[in-house]
């Protein structure tokens, strides 16, 4: 229960600052129930040993199944090492977070725009330059493609520069929480074993500007874990079709280091 509040407190925080922005327009998975899965899987395989064996092997499957528990309360170490970026990405840094992730190579850092592109990427959001700076302030990179997609909309990757220590990774209660709380509905629930360790991710739909956007949260490490605990940092995309949605949100998955 203390491991549910826990997690409750950082999503409660997270939804005050990181909620996902949608820019305004110009005029495959696995889910959290393979861990029962592979255990059920276990136990099934276990059954069809001899009878001579069967003290052994239920011995064997209790210590397997207290080491599951133990793994699923805390956070993950980090995995293999990330994926290089690509020829047709960059690789973008938060100066708070301290992570790395690659995005498209030919979108925009709106944090570091100069004052006349500012206020014409402002204007491409309804708002002015000095509004923009307010936005994007709380976000530790904030990046933009400089061209709408076929349905009109700018993609975009927002990262919070406010990091919490979590004792466990969020579960989809506290991914729909999150959502919940800014007008968004969670499609499909996902953990992603990242070089940063294991990442919760929630694909998720949400209105905007008249459009329904497609969008992803992905709660990730930035710091292996201390004392049972380690610091998470929220991550959105935001595209106009679930697939760019899709390839988007892998690329971070793969390269994010």
């Amino acid at each position: 229960m203390k491991t549910a509040r826990n997690a409750a407190a950082l999503i409660a925080s997270l939804t005050l600052i990181t909620a996902p922005v949608l820019t305004a327009c110009e005029d495959n998975t696995q889910d959290s129930s393979s861990s029962s899965s592979a255990a059920s899987d276990s136990s099934a395989d276990s059954s069809k040993s001899d009878t001579k064996d069967k003290d052994s092997n239920d011995k064997d499957k209790n210590s397997k199944d207290k080491k599951t528990a133990t793994s699923d309360a805390s956070p993950s170490q980090a995995g293999s090492s990330a994926k290089p970026a690509s020829g047709d990405t960059q690789e973008i840094t938060g100066s708070s977070t301290g992570l790395t992730f690659a995005v498209p190579k030919d979108w925009q850092d709106l944090k570091n725009l100069d004052p006349s592109e500012k206020e014409r990427v402002a204007q491409t959001m309804g708002i002015d330059g000095a509004a923009l700076d307010q936005q994007t302030a709380a976000f530790d990179v904030f990046y933009r493609a400089k061209k709408q997609d076929s349905t009109g909309f700018y993609n975009n990757v927002n990262m919070a520069a406010q990091t919490q220590q979590l004792a466990s990774v969020p579960s989809k209660s506290n991914i729909e929480l999150l959502l919940a709380g800014q007008g968004a509905t969670l499609k499909e629930y996902t953990t992603k074993q990242t070089a940063k360790g294991e990442a919760a991710v929630g694909t998720y739909t949400i209105q905007g500007g008249g459009k329904t956007a497609e969008g992803a949260v992905i709660v990730v490490p930035t710091s292996q874990p201390t004392a049972g605990a380690a610091s998470y940092t929220t991550i959105y995309v935001s595209a106009g079709t679930a697939d760019e949605e899709t390839q988007i949100t892998n690329t971070i998955i793969d390269t994010i280091h």
